[in-house]
């Protein structure tokens, strides 16, 4: 009795999450009480599944019929948004290369960088085997060259794209590649900075002998102002 009891709760929840589901799509069509109260559950639904961006432009809807209709027209509006986004961002994708000054973990984390804000816009997401090759075929020429030949000939299935990073940097230490320097950062200070740091403090070790030079020279003649006020002070006592 009890499981027939549940079986026709079951059917009951089913039939009616098919007219609520039908007032959604369809919308009203007879404007009973039954349909205005799975109108009013429908749109509960849908209101408290929104995020606050699309809830602000939709929640003056008033039927769920033209609720569902506007969210649909958003999502497609952000789905425009988000494809065109996707080809700039694979474009920037196929255009990247290794710079001279990285190695093959900064490289691969300028990579990534790229790959995650790709996959985020929930397109289409660029698998291992797609990082990989990128990974590979964007590394830095012709230095890299052998290393590149090496892993394109392998079985790359089942590799992930923390294993070729990893092998890339077993190579760089066992033939002590190592990338240039950055231009934008030098390392050590250029002649001319460095002569003029000489220069400065050249300068300021003079000005400081000059200004001792000056406090003697006026210690002395307060000295000699001192001893004539004194010899007039004596004549006229005379």
């Amino acid at each position: 009795m009890a499981r027939a009891s549940t079986g026709g709760m079951y059917l009951w929840k089913h039939e009616r999450g098919l007219n609520v589901w039908r007032v959604t799509s369809e919308g009203v069509k007879n404007n009973g009480h039954q349909e205005k109260q799975n109108d009013v559950i429908a749109q509960s639904i849908l209101l408290s599944s929104l995020d606050d961006d699309i809830f602000s432009r939709v929640f003056s809807c008033t039927s769920t019929h033209d609720l569902w209709k506007a969210i649909k027209e958003n999502h497609e509006g952000t789905k425009d948004v988000s494809n065109e986004k996707y080809q700039v961002l694979f474009g920037e994708f196929s255009q990247l290369k290794q710079l001279d000054h990285e190695n093959a973990h900064s490289w691969y984390s300028r990579l990534n960088v790229l790959v995650n804000e790709m996959n985020a816009l929930d397109v289409k997401k660029l698998e291992d085997g797609d990082i990989i090759r990128k990974t590979i075929g964007g590394l830095r020429k012709p230095e890299c060259d052998i290393i590149s030949s090496i892993l394109l000939g392998q079985e790359l299935k089942g590799m992930t794209p923390n294993m070729i990073v990893n092998k890339l940097t077993a190579h760089e230490l066992q033939t002590g590649l190592k990338p240039k320097d950055n231009p934008s950062m030098p390392s050590t200070p250029t002649p001319s900075i460095a002569l003029s740091f000489k220069n400065l403090k050249k300068a300021i070790k003079e000005s400081s002998s000059e200004d001792d030079d000056d406090e003697s020279c006026t210690s002395e003649r307060e000295e000699m102002d001192s001893d004539l006020i004194k010899q007039v002070s004596t004549s006229s006592s005379k």
